[in-house]
């Protein structure tokens, strides 16, 4: 079995949040896109 782990970070200027949230940009609907 393989494992995986990914690291982020970023500049939340342009973000409201990490949780994706409705009618908002956020970096976990960012990433799901």
């Amino acid at each position: 079995m393989s494992s995986y782990r990914l690291d982020m970070a970023y500049d939340g200027a342009r973000f409201k949040g990490w949780a994706r949230q409705e009618g908002l940009r956020t970096v976990q609907g960012e990433i799901e896109a």
